[in-house]
């Protein structure tokens, strides 16, 4: 008779003690019988972050129900906070939740007592909420989250700059609209990244679209600009906007989209024989620059395109490089207020430059929050997906904007997202529960506690 063996547990119960060198002619021995001890301690002050932002209670409200009340035992907001904390924590994939849904301190932030409560939704649980989402679900999630980001800056606002770019994101399965693309060189989605930058300079997620891997740099745009437009208008009908983007959206599909939306832009131009000629005085000044301190030359003119439908004002830096000029172009249709040209043109190449700050944010959005484990079969699961990792960036924004408010001037006001987590998340724990309260005991010796206090007694006004 054939026999079977069984096989290991995934996540065994380890009771074994282990036994290491004496310290002081004392034997040391390590268990994992603690009890009710975190090392995510952090997700307390994470989910008071998403509380000031409002985020969570948002995105589940719009969402649709569509399971048997009778049965439910993890409501919607649960469902979503679970994931989108784990995710800002640091815990990208849903099996982390097999044993993460009796951590004490995701319990508490998904406003759960610690001790007592059922454990959190399971692995499967969680698989299937993110394959029932609707495409309706997804629009609205996308509105609402653009509109929280919105509702958060500041009433003075009067001008804002909307910065997008595409970035890639590599499949290895049969995920719907999983395609190749020749430029990144491999099967991807090519997902579309959208920020907002407000008058403090500093840039905030706004929204993202999960496109097919050989989607043009246009596809999706017109959708994510219109929503963001109208919604900023919303709640500032007068602020000045501007589009911002690289050379990849320097067409007339983009510079249309703008007339239409009445908005302003400061977008790349790929080179042509006819601009090479337009600022052949550019190139030879700055041939002749060659080897200054900056040798730099910036000039402006004007130039239409066949397919543009009027002309449009064209920055040019012109920098000689080994034994060739180089040329970057921009087009704007923003007034030049300088009598100075050459300053003015200098002025609106560097409001342009601008716009790679967004490649940080995307990374920090990819590397950070792992915003690539699109590897659900449906194309709905993956969005919702790219969604909440979202989410979870937009809550870390929170807590970046009030560290540059409480402790400016100091390395913490520009910590990026896993510098933060590795200090505020990452702490280690004992949770008591009695009939009067939960009790969160934290290292005595917990480096970083004055950070605690400093957001503490920033953020509690608008909770109150």
């Amino acid at each position: 008779m054939k026999t079977t063996s069984k096989k290991a547990p995934l996540t065994p119960e380890y009771t074994q003690e282990l036994k290491f060198a004496a310290i002081a002619g004392k034997p040391v021995v390590v268990d994992f019988k603690g009890g009710e001890i975190t090392s995510d301690g952090g997700l307390c002050l994470f989910s008071e972050a998403d509380k000031v932002l409002g985020l969570s209670s948002a995105l589940s409200s719009v969402l649709t129900e569509w399971r048997a009340q009778s049965k439910v035992v993890h409501d919607m907001k649960s469902l979503l906070a679970q994931r989108m904390f784990a995710i800002g924590a640091g815990y990208a994939d849903c099996n982390d939740h097999k044993t993460l849904r009796r951590d004490p301190a995701l319990k508490m932030a998904c406003d759960k007592a610690p001790i007592d409560s059922p454990d959190l939704a399971s692995q499967p649980t969680l698989s299937r909420f993110e394959n029932h989402v609707s495409k309706r679900d997804l629009v609205r999630l996308a509105i609402a989250q653009g509109r929280c980001m919105i509702e958060k800056l500041p009433s003075a606002t009067r001008r804002i700059i909307l910065d997008v770019d595409a970035t890639d994101d590599a499949a290895h399965g049969a995920q719907q609209l999983v395609m190749f693309n020749g430029y990144y060189a491999h099967r991807c989605y090519c997902p579309l990244l959208l920020h907002m930058t407000p008058e403090d300079g500093k840039q905030r997620p706004l929204g993202a679209l999960l496109r097919a891997g050989n989607a043009g740099p246009c596809d999706g745009l017109g959708f994510m600009v219109r929503r963001a437009v109208a919604e900023l208008r919303r709640r500032f009908p007068d602020v000045q906007i501007i589009l911002r983007a690289d050379g990849a959206y320097g067409c007339q599909e983009v510079l249309g989209l703008c007339e239409r939306l009445k908005i302003d832009f400061i977008l790349g131009l790929k080179g042509n024989a006819r601009l090479h000629e337009l600022c052949s005085a550019a190139q030879t000044r700055a041939a002749v620059r060659h080897g200054f301190v900056d040798d730099r030359v910036f000039a402006q003119f004007s130039y239409q395109a066949k397919v543009w439908s009027q002309a449009q004002r064209v920055i040019v830096k012109a920098q000689a490089q080994a034994n060739e000029v180089k040329c970057r172009y921009v087009v704007t249709n923003l007034p030049c207020n300088s009598f100075d040209e050459a300053a003015q043109a200098e002025d609106m190449y560097g409001q342009y430059c601008g716009r790679g700050e967004q490649e940080n944010r995307i990374k920090e959005l990819k590397l950070d929050l792992e915003s690539g484990r699109t590897s659900c079969s449906s194309y709905k699961a993956n969005q919702f997906r790219l969604i909440l990792h979202l989410a979870a960036c937009m809550v870390w924004n929170v807590v970046q904007q009030g560290l540059r408010k409480v402790a400016h001037g100091s390395d913490w006001a520009d910590f990026q997202v896993k510098s933060l987590r590795e200090r505020l998340i990452k702490l280690g724990a004992r949770v008591v529960q009695s009939s009067r309260r939960v009790v969160m005991h934290a290292s005595s010796s917990y480096p970083h506690a004055h950070i605690w206090h400093l957001l503490y007694d920033h953020w509690r006004p608008s909770l109150c």
